[in-house]
């Protein structure tokens, strides 16, 4: 069997995955995950086992202990969520399509900017090998909810640096609480190895606040229902965090897995 550590899109997929090949599942989720994403990981035919961080502890890495604790006694395949090379090379499928479509779209033109929101960095070092492949020249930025912006300090000091080394004392204030699928504690040596080197730029955003009113933009104008998380690098451009002037840009929603409570309280939240 295979066990993961997911807060909840890679646990989902991976219990359907399983599922349908009837090989047993267990995902490893932070207890405090949206119930949405929990309940359809069960849905799905996996074992759903909970992790519980304490004050202070990073909710991803508890959850990643556990799964790995789960596989050294049961014997069960410890698959990553972005610490995976096959992983990182399906993820770049949705690098690939993007500027399949992308240069259908724009006269046999790539895109100048691609911005995707980022926890781990396996959807971003895709892309990254995606653009790196098609020789695009895309300019390829991460985005990540406040306060976890590790990929935006690593990239600042040119190493990789976990949330640990960056808030050693103090918790940032305002930091994300409805970004729960970007919450990962440091980016991954395999994904930051990847990105590193070939990222145009990494960015924090400005708060939840922020991606609440992307929510409310994509579900207005295109009538997509994002996630908080997903969101990310809508909210990223409509709070002009970088100049795009005169450019063609590429954002990723990157999940939709909101109930219906948690949405509608944070479209009530804000006014446009």
């Amino acid at each position: 069997g295979v066990v993961a550590f997911s807060s909840g899109n890679f646990g989902q997929a991976l219990a359907a995955a399983a599922t349908s090949l009837k090989i047993p599942c267990c995902i490893v989720s932070p207890h405090d995950a949206p119930a949405i994403k929990l309940e359809r990981i069960e849905k799905f035919g996996a074992n759903l086992v909970l992790s519980t961080a304490k004050e202070g502890e990073n909710r991803e890495v508890i959850a990643s202990a556990l799964a790995r604790e789960i596989s050294e006694t049961k014997g069960m395949t410890l698959l990553h969520p972005f610490e995976d090379a096959n992983v990182i090379h399906g993820q770049g499928t949705c690098g690939m399509e993007l500027l399949e479509q992308s240069y259908d779209l724009l006269d046999n033109n790539y895109p100048d900017v691609i911005i995707v929101p980022c926890g781990g960095g396996g959807l971003t070092a895709g892309i990254n090998l995606a653009v790196e492949h098609e020789q695009a020249g895309s300019q390829v930025y991460t985005v990540e909810p406040k306060g976890f912006d590790d990929h935006a300090q690593s990239f600042v000091a040119k190493k990789r640096l976990s949330l640990a080394d960056i808030y050693s004392t103090t918790i940032p204030k305002d930091r994300s609480v409805f970004c729960d699928a970007l919450m990962a504690g440091a980016p991954g040596e395999i994904t930051w190895n990847i990105n590193g080197p070939r990222l145009a730029g990494a960015l924090e955003s400005l708060g939840d606040d922020s991606a609440a009113r992307a929510m409310k933009v994509a579900f207005d104008h295109f009538r997509l229902v994002l996630e908080p998380s997903g969101a990310l690098g809508l909210a990223a451009v409509l709070d002009k965090q970088l100049d795009l002037t005169d450019k063609t840009v590429v954002v990723v929603a990157s999940g939709g897995n909101t109930d219906l409570e948690t949405f509608s309280k944070l479209m009530g939240s804000i006014g446009m």
